[in-house]
């Protein structure tokens, strides 16, 4: 007889499957042709609509969020709806971390409402939507930092601008070529007036 073991998606058992690989000229219970068929045009299907499910978890749930349905549904704010509708699901990570991106990148809404429907942390929803923001282009005319975030309450508040990275410090080398060149012309180097280099002194053989 063969042990099992379970596989889980978060809380929820999604498989039994052979504790191990069976070995050679062992007995296994093989699918039928029309089996693997079928299966095998179930997981294809659930790829397909892998992207599409998290586009439609995203639009509906901006339509929701700027239609007020909390208020119609008589909570008292989104957080409370949103924990009393969808509280007791638990999305695959990966599902998370797209919808929380799109919600907040697209949908320009804040992290913490973002984080009501996918059910994680303020701080993850927004790790999240900053790795995709990463992904892209951080130009000038980039919109990173220049969006404005819709809260719960209704009000648009300016998203921060991540700071631009240092430069990294000139060699040793290079500042004393641009520190001779400053001091040749009367300039300075970081505000402080850079010492013309003392001429070397040639000796004459008597």
């Amino acid at each position: 007889m063969t042990v099992a073991r379970t596989v889980r998606s978060g809380s929820k058992v999604v498989a039994l499957v052979p504790d191990a690989e069976p070995a050679d000229g062992e007995l296994v219970e093989e699918m039928t042709r029309e089996q693997a068929e079928a299966i095998t045009l179930m997981i294809r299907d659930d790829l397909e609509h892998c992207q599409a499910i998290e586009d439609r978890i995203t639009e509906n749930a901006l339509v929701a969020y700027y239609g007020r349905a909390f208020k119609a549904l008589g909570y008292a704010s989104w957080d409370a709806y949103a924990k009393a509708k969808f509280g007791d699901l638990e999305l695959p990570r990966t599902t998370q971390a797209a919808v929380n991106a799109a919600l907040i990148n697209q949908g320009e809404i804040s992290a913490r409402s973002a984080a009501a429907i996918s059910g994680t942390w303020d701080k993850t929803a927004a790790k999240d939507a900053g790795k995709e923001e990463a992904q892209k282009s951080t130009g000038e005319d980039s919109p990173v930092g220049k969006q404005q975030r819709t809260g719960a309450d209704g009000k648009k508040r300016a998203a921060s601008k991540p700071a631009r990275p240092a430069s990294p410090p000139a060699s040793n080398a290079a500042y004393d070529q641009i520190s001779e060149a400053a001091s040749a012309n009367g300039w300075t180097v970081g505000g402080v007036a850079a010492t013309a280099p003392t001429p070397a002194t040639r000796t004459t053989a008597s």
